[in-house]
């Protein structure tokens, strides 16, 4: 049986009370979600760009480039499932946290203790990872931000993930639906790995 003064305090103050493992929420502040995309022009190796370019000029050659690439593209859009990259990624992100039982805010809290983090997407689809080969691997870079003293490690970084499948661009075109497992695998990764600088920080 309880001793008297241990019953009341058990009463009075449940076992979360005494937790001093409160988790705080956090929201994500995605300040651009990045346009998939396909870099494969434009990631090639540039050793005859010079020659190129003093003959028609370094912008119309990227022009060039820019639009091979979005032919390209064109060929695997009908089979992909987004057009933005931070689906996948934010997915993973809430779930990886929630599962340590941390609360992913909608919106900006109002809490004093809330933990928030700004998320730019720069670059993410897929890109010509090998010059000479061409082969090609799903990708994503993206920037953080964050003003809290708790977040530090999170301040103007900088992070970049890379798939370890190689494919060549015939083969994610006859990948058609099942290219989506390819980088979602990436997008997951990046999510996962975010949250674990907030988990671990």
């Amino acid at each position: 049986m309880l001793k008297k003064p241990l019953f009341l305090a058990a009463l009075l103050f449940p076992p979360a009370a005494f937790s001093d493992d409160v988790k705080p929420p956090v929201f994500i502040d995605v300040k651009d979600k990045g346009k998939f995309d396909l870099l494969f022009d434009r990631a090639k190796s540039t050793a005859t760009g010079a020659a190129v370019g003093g003959l028609i000029g370094a912008g119309v050659e990227a022009a060039v480039r820019s639009g091979n690439d979005e032919e390209k593209l064109e060929q695997l859009r009908p089979f992909l499932s987004v057009e933005t990259c931070e689906t996948e990624l934010l997915s993973a992100f809430e779930e990886k946290l929630s599962g340590r039982g941390y609360t992913v805010e909608n919106e900006a809290p109002s809490k004093s203790n809330a933990l928030t983090v700004e998320l730019e997407i720069k670059e993410c689809g897929f890109k010509v990872v090998n010059s000479q080969t061409l082969a090609m691997a799903a990708f994503i870079n993206f920037e953080t931000r964050s003003d809290d003293t708790a977040l530090l490690s999170l301040n103007d970084e900088t992070f970049h993930f890379y798939g370890k499948e190689r494919y060549q661009f015939a083969e994610l075109v006859d990948m058609e639906g099942d290219i989506n497992s390819a980088h979602k695998k990436v997008f997951q990764k990046a999510g996962v790995r975010l949250a674990n600088k907030i988990i671990y920080r």
